[in-house]
């Protein structure tokens, strides 16, 4: 069984929330969670697990790592290489955290195959 880990990475759930119009009442209505903890992580007061991200990504209609990415991006993220420098941008995120954060945006990825 893999440990479930909390990461506390920015998250793009907001921008994509209010581009839906959705609330944040309703979007932790369909995610199962508190209106607190959306607040939470929109504001990175709080990190997020697999399931939660997960949730979240399928409640707004969009990916996980969407989520991970601003709305709106343009620079297309394709591959590992891509995907870890992104990462590496995230101020605060520790080096030993890229390589774990890989095999959970991969996983997703393949899922959506």
């Amino acid at each position: 069984m893999v440990k479930e880990t909390t990461l506390a990475v920015p998250l793009f759930i907001k921008e994509r929330r209010k581009k839906l119009n959705i609330s944040q009442e309703k979007l932790a209505e369909r995610v199962g969670v508190t209106t607190a903890t959306i607040s939470n992580l929109e504001t990175g007061r709080n990190g997020f697990t697999d399931k939660t991200l997960a949730a979240i990504a399928e409640a707004l209609k969009c990916r996980p790592v969407d989520l991970l990415v601003p709305l709106g991006n343009d620079d297309k993220v394709e591959g590992e290489v891509a995907v870890k420098a992104l990462l590496r941008k995230i101020s605060g995120l520790p080096e030993d955290a890229i390589n774990p954060l890989w095999r959970l945006i991969s996983g997703y990825l393949e899922d959506a195959e």
